[in-house]
């Protein structure tokens, strides 16, 4: 009787720890805007009349729930479609939107928004009276009090531009005497505009957080899941920035390569891209996808896939930050024929974790001779490839002086961008590396180049915001007629590449549609796909001036697929 009695305490006790919940949230769904949730294979509805509607707010709450991963699809039902019910597991009804595998940690409740607009986030709760170990206490580290902190509120509210907000909190957080609460923090990331200066600053807010089991609360103020995800990998990589951080230790340093089936459909879609360029850019795009984890025999196989040497490098070295298997990288070193690229890569490994070496620049004569070579390239294309060659060579070191010289010979802003990265990984005066952000004229180009240097193990800088202006209409009329004037489709697309590659071009959303019409238009569409249509629409996302009203460049589609991959591609690219 006694050990039965014992028995039946232990598992009231186990019942009690492993409560969790998970709370799916639907936000401004209505008769015409309704949602169909598979979680974990069982269907919920944001349209069901079985539990309470309040003001456009619907919330479905799924007690004891497991600790450990759980899968999520959504679909958006059709407009006026009827109340279905609840855990029926029917099969999808709409269109998918979103998929993702979540972890359900000890101790914490899931919240799961799904908006009216698709967006679907993700926040943790602490179950009240879970019992845990309060380091900070411990350490007698206490936030600053109320009143110092409306002060300091109040001191970045009063800031006229959004670089002097940023200095303001990035002053803050890097004074060692300050500490804040999530929710301290959050109300100043919630002054800024910019998705990149938000979460370089929570980076920078992370260590002098005191409730850190209570962070991802603070991930509302981004607007994208690519931010969220990002934090999330900085804070697993980070696991001794704090030491109240033992919430986040366990086994989440545990890089999960990619589902095989998974896996499948990006070697697939890799493989349909007809050309080098769009395999380049699809395996490009994976490797830079923070929530993205590949074993090195799949890397091995996606970088086979690529012709080019210097691709391949380059990809190769884009990889290593996504490897789950880091002891066996160095097994790929024989996909390249030519014993520089070897070196390089190996150079590039052991250098990624470690501080600059002293580095001598190039002697001026050598460096003169080079741009002379550069200069006398007849094309972009021949210019391109002199500078690139010349940063892909491991014996070459350059000044930041050296560099923008280099990259004033490049009219493209893409071309230019690229081969800022490239640079950076030979730049003798790291220190100084922010001083060619001016070189770039996009301010997505800036956070772009600030991001990649605080990947790679620099402090970047706060990046400059600026206004864009639409062209004048007597500009638009001639490129709109240079563009119209063309029989064949493939020269109107080229010739809209052209001009949302140009970085001195900035377009209103309605100049943007009347360009991109050309090419939906029934006098083209037999002829051009709309899968160049896409392109060129991701293009001028980056040229947008309004970017609120983009959406209305969504109707030139008819495939409700490519509408989606648009969404997908402006949400990881935060404006």
């Amino acid at each position: 009787m006694k050990r039965f009695i014992l028995f039946l305490i232990s598992g009231l006790l186990t019942l009690s720890v492993s409560a969790q919940s998970i709370t799916l949230i639907f936000n401004g769904t209505n008769k015409n805007i309704n949602y169909q949730v598979v979680l974990d294979g069982t269907s919920y509805y944001s349209n069901s009349s079985t539990y309470p509607v309040n003001s456009g707010r619907r919330e479905i709450t799924l007690s004891n729930q497991r600790v450990g991963s759980h899968t999520i699809s959504v679909y958006r039902l059709r407009a006026n479609s009827g109340t279905y019910r609840n855990q029926t597991n029917r099969k999808p009804y709409g269109t998918a939107i979103y998929s993702k595998t979540f972890q359900i940690r000890q101790g914490y409740d899931m919240d799961i928004r799904i908006n009216g607009n698709g967006r679907v986030t993700f926040s943790e709760r602490q179950i009240e009276n879970e019992v845990y170990q309060d380091d900070n206490q411990q350490n007698n580290i206490s936030p600053m009090s109320d009143a110092k902190f409306e002060q300091l509120l109040q001191s970045v509210r009063s800031k006229y531009l959004q670089s002097s907000k940023v200095a303001a909190i990035r002053t803050a957080f890097l004074n060692t005497s300050n500490y804040f609460t999530t929710e301290q923090a959050g109300q100043l990331l919630s002054l800024l505009s910019s998705e990149a200066d938000k979460l370089a600053l929570a980076k920078l807010a992370y260590p002098r957080i005191t409730d850190t089991e209570s962070f991802t609360q603070l991930y509302e103020v981004f607007t994208s899941e690519k931010s969220k995800n990002e934090m999330d990998i900085f804070i697993r990589n980070n696991p001794n920035n704090n030491s109240n951080n033992s919430n986040w230790g366990n086994n989440n340093n545990i890089k999960a390569p990619m589902a095989n089936n998974q896996f499948n459909q990006l070697l697939q879609s890799v493989k349909n891209q007809w050309n080098q360029a769009g395999k380049f850019n699809v395996v490009s795009d994976a490797f830079n996808n923070n929530s993205y984890y590949f074993s090195t025999f799949q890397i091995r196989q996606l970088l086979s896939l690529i012709t080019s040497e210097s691709d391949r490098l380059a990809l190769a070295k884009l990889s290593y930050a996504r490897v789950s298997d880091v002891s066996t990288f160095t097994s790929l070193y024989d996909l390249f024929s030519s014993q520089a690229s070897r070196d390089d890569l190996n150079n590039f490994i052991n250098g990624t974790n470690t501080q600059y070496t002293t580095r001598t620049a190039m002697t001026d004569a050598q460096f003169n001779q080079l741009l002379q070579t550069v200069n006398g390239q007849w094309n972009q294309a021949g210019k391109f490839n002199a500078v690139r060659n010349a940063f892909n060579t491991t014996v070459n070191y350059f000044s930041t002086a050296q560099i923008r010289q280099l990259l004033s010979v490049m009219n493209s802003e893409s071309d230019r961008l690229a081969l800022a990265k490239l640079s950076y990984s030979r730049v003798s005066d790291p220190a100084n590396f922010t001083s060619l952000y001016d070189l770039l004229n996009s301010q997505a180009s800036r956070n772009d180049l600030n991001n990649y240097v605080i990947q790679n193990g620099g402090t970047g800088t706060t990046v400059q915001t600026t206004s864009r202006i639409p062209m004048s209409d007597a500009l638009f009329n001639q490129l709109y007629q240079k563009a119209s004037n063309h029989v064949r489709p493939s020269s109107t697309i080229e010739d809209l590449r052209e001009f949302f590659n140009n970085s001195s071009y900035y377009f209103s959303t309605a100049q943007i549609r009347q360009l991109l019409s050309l090419v939906s238009s029934s006098l083209l569409s037999p002829l051009a796909s709309e899968t160049d249509l896409l392109e060129v629409a991701k293009l001028s996302w980056h040229r947008v001036t309004d970017p609120a009203n983009f959406t209305q460049i969504f109707s030139l589609f008819t495939s409700q697929a490519n509408r989606d991959a648009l969404r997908v591609y402006i949400e990881a690219r935060p404006y």
